[in-house]
């Protein structure tokens, strides 16, 4: 209609207008006209349901989310309020640590200080001990001693054999027991004994050692090896002592050996220095060897061997007064090994 009304004018789009055609157009175009109207009405009550429905939503979940908001506020208070409350607890306890160790350490240095004064008696009586030990029993022993062998010499050639044999034995005893005396003195003093330590060389000490006791090695057919023996930090004298005992046992055990070995050395175990002293003397009977190291044990008899028991009691002691460790291993008739540990000096 709007094209004739533009081409032919007014009468020409109104005469269209009334035709069959154009009244079919205008039907058509009012019912879309409708149908359109229809689904934007249709739409519209769908967009209203719809903010009707987040209005609800709404309404229900602001206060939820207000009420959620506000438990958690509160969980999270509890918990730090409940942590609070248990580091006060922790705190409470952890004082009540201290001070019971602060008392338990005051009852120790109590303790410590009773035990260092029972020791310091002990000591005292240890010395006042060892006094009458080298004096009173000193005297009557050199009396029996002396008297023996005054009768000896003065009326030998009236004693018959017997008693010549029974006044010798009588004078070896009493030489004996002077020799236990020595020893047992010599062990006790090396508890009080104060440590001198210093850097010795031991290789040098040793070999002054095996000079000393060469008269006990005259006439034997002894074969001594001293390999390189790196210095070590102790006391000289004490450390000289464990080399003599150590050395002088070995060629007092190999003397039945008519080839004897003896053998003085050192390795180096865990980073410290292990020495030892080999020979291929008697030996000993390993399952005897908590023995080995006691006062007065003895693992030969007295016959076989001369001795007193007591010089590897000795070497034990001094070396656990220089935190060494002393062990031996062994086999009869095979020989014997002892070691000990040392302490390297301190420029190593």
């Amino acid at each position: 209609t709007v094209s004739k009304y533009k081409q032919a004018g007014r009468d020409a789009a109104l005469g269209f207008f009334t035709s069959g055609l154009g009244i079919k157009i205008a039907s058509d175009f009012r019912t879309s006209a409708r149908a359109l109207r229809d689904e934007e009405l249709s739409l519209l009550a769908v967009r209203s349901e719809a903010a009707h429905v987040a209005e609800r939503t709404a309404f229900l979940v602001l206060p939820l989310g207000t009420f959620l908001s506000l438990a958690l506020l509160a969980v999270g208070f509890f918990f730090l309020n409940s942590g609070a409350h248990e580091r006060d607890k922790a705190e409470r306890r952890l004082q009540i640590s201290f001070r019971e160790i602060e008392q338990m350490k005051n009852d120790l240095e109590i303790r410590v200080a009773e035990r260092t004064r029972q020791l310091e008696v002990s000591n005292k009586e240890l010395e006042a001990f060892s006094y009458s030990v080298s004096h009173d029993l000193r005297a009557p022993l050199r009396a029996v001693d002396g008297f023996s062998q005054a009768v000896l010499e003065d009326f030998g050639p009236s004693i018959p054999l017997e008693g010549h044999r029974q006044l010798n034995v009588i004078r070896a005893a009493t030489q004996k027991m002077g020799e236990l005396i020595d020893d047992l003195l010599t062990f006790s003093r090396l508890s009080r004994q104060s440590l001198t330590l210093r850097t010795v060389q031991t290789e040098a000490l040793v070999n002054g050692v095996l000079a000393d006791l060469k008269a006990q090695m005259a006439g034997r057919t002894i074969s001594v090896t001293v390999a390189a023996l790196p210095p070590c930090e102790s006391d000289p004298a004490l450390l000289k002592q464990v080399w003599v005992n150590l050395l002088s046992n070995a060629v007092k055990y190999t003397s039945k050996r008519e080839h004897a070995t003896i053998e003085a050395g050192c390795t180096e175990q865990e980073g410290e220095n292990v020495y030892f002293v080999r020979d291929n003397g008697t030996g000993f009977d390993m399952q005897y060897y908590d023995k080995l190291f006691g006062v007065f044990q003895r693992l030969h008899r007295a016959d076989e061997y001369e001795g007193t028991g007591v010089g590897l009691a000795i070497v034990q002691r001094i070396v656990h007064r220089h935190g060494g460790r002393v062990w031996a291993e062994a086999a009869v008739g095979v020989g014997a090994t002892f070691f000990f540990t040392l302490a390297k000096p301190k420029n190593q």
